[in-house]
């Protein structure tokens, strides 16, 4: 008896260690903030902590058996695999088959094992809490970072490698939703160190002098006070007023120029030709998936096939949606297409489901963010882009989770006393459980 409870304790441990793994991995690979330390990316953490999780996952792999189950029911799940299938089966018939390899291989393959991890160790909504403050406090180090270091491309700020002026506005952009929720739930000091972040974040995105940053943070305060609804609009009008004042009359005469060409393209000249201009890179991303409907140019090959294309240049398509389609083909804009819808359905679908609906309607609002970001950014294989489907498959495993412990509890109450539903005994007693078990959906 004394070995088995010890067993017990062995595997609870392991499970609370790979947890705790993750909580360090997602600054890592959503935030990349270990690229602000060269000495830490020269000692290859990521990888490192990577292989550690692994291992310790693996040999306590059957402690996840439910949750493997719940994620066969999740529609979203099938189309991120999908999507990896695709890129392999359509590198080796790509422009530069190896490239492709290395970037099935070393990049997306690599990004989608973080994924499993995430979906497969995240148990719980306390989980689910504690993930999204890591990836909250990832985008504050970000933001910090940028300000302090001040690197910029053209007087537009940046981080790191990983993120240009236009990927960090539109990380930041995704996470401000979600701490906007998080300081409803606080008060005092804490409430107070939460709104100074999120003014940070939306003061760096202004800075990097993103037009698709730009749109995704007007975006950001439209889907959240149509979420709030109108009256809170309405009560926050005068605090828009002097936010847009501030942007106006504080921020550079070019950047302003910049937020006013948002479909001009990556040359910071005042004459952009056709070609140059993102409507130019739109069309010839059009053009390769003209030419290669079925199996696309090959993953991480856009770039090349539109240099390649006649009266051409070598950038990439500046659009998740086209840059997908060109690279995978019509089944892989589909299959996009259908992951992010799958994605808003769980999270309209299951958010009853939970204790915590507002953690949904962040997630939901960093979704929608996503989305319109992704029209201006190629983002179809970031990390932060399955980072937040992932958040939504999470959710939707949780609530299938949460379920079936109501149908057993169910059960249980009828054997103790027939005739009597545990939802009508919670709301009966008028418990704080009520609105939660009414809205409970039979499998």
């Amino acid at each position: 008896m004394r070995s088995f409870r010890k067993r017990i304790d062995l595997d609870r441990s392991k499970k609370r260690f790979v947890f705790g793994t993750l909580l360090v991995l997602v600054p890592i690979y959503v935030g990349r903030v270990q690229e602000l330390v060269p000495f830490l990316t020269d000692l290859s953490v990521a990888k490192v902590l990577m292989l550690v999780a692994l291992t310790a996952f693996w040999s306590n792999k059957h402690q996840y058996v439910d949750a493997h189950n719940d994620l066969r029911n999740i529609p979203q799940v099938t189309y991120v695999v999908a999507i990896f299938m695709l890129a392999l089966v359509g590198a080796p018939f790509s422009i530069w088959p190896s490239g492709a390899l290395d970037a099935v291989f070393n990049g997306f393959l690599k990004l989608l094992l973080f994924i499993y991890l995430l979906v497969k160790c995240v148990e719980n909504e306390d989980d689910l809490y504690k993930i999204v403050c890591s990836f909250c406090l990832s985008t504050t180090i970000l933001s910090a970072a940028a300000l302090i270091i001040r690197s910029t491309i053209a007087g537009r700020l940046y981080v790191s490698d990983s993120y240009d002026p236009n990927d960090l506005a539109l990380i930041l952009c995704l996470s401000l939703p979600i701490m906007f929720y998080l300081q409803e739930q606080i008060s005092g000091f804490k409430k107070i160190l939460l709104l100074s972040a999120m003014a940070l974040l939306a003061l760096v995105v202004i800075k990097t002098g993103s037009r698709g940053g730009f749109v995704a943070l007007i975006s950001v305060a439209a889907v959240l006070f149509y979420q709030k609804g109108p009256s809170y609009t309405a009560k926050r009008i005068p605090f828009i007023l002097v936010f847009v004042a501030v942007i106006l009359f504080t921020a550079p005469k070019e950047q302003l120029d910049r937020m006013m060409s948002i479909f001009d393209g990556g040359s910071d000249s005042k004459q952009v030709s056709l070609e140059d201009s993102r409507l130019g890179l739109w069309k010839l991303s059009l053009l390769v998936i003209q030419k290669n409907p079925i199996l696309g140019c090959g993953i991480s090959q856009l770039t090349d096939a539109n240099g390649k294309s006649e009266g051409g240049n070598w950038h990439t398509a500046h659009n998740s949606y086209l840059q997908i389609g060109a690279e995978l083909g019509v089944f892989g804009i589909w299959s996009f297409l259908a992951m992010l819808l799958f994605s808003w359905r769980s999270l309209c679908k299951e958010s009853f489901n939970l204790k915590r609906p507002w953690l949904v309607d962040g997630i939901k609002a960093s979704l929608l963010v996503l989305c319109i970001g992704s029209m201006f950014l190629s983002w179809a294989f970031i990390t932060a882009t399955y980072f937040i489907v992932a958040l939504t498959i999470i959710v939707h495993k949780i609530s299938l989770q949460n379920r079936r412990t109501h149908v057993e509890q169910s059960t249980q109450q009828s054997h103790l006393a027939p005739g009597i539903p545990e939802a009508a005994s919670a709301t009966t007693r008028g418990g704080p459980r009520t609105r939660f078990l009414l809205h409970m959906r039979p499998f």
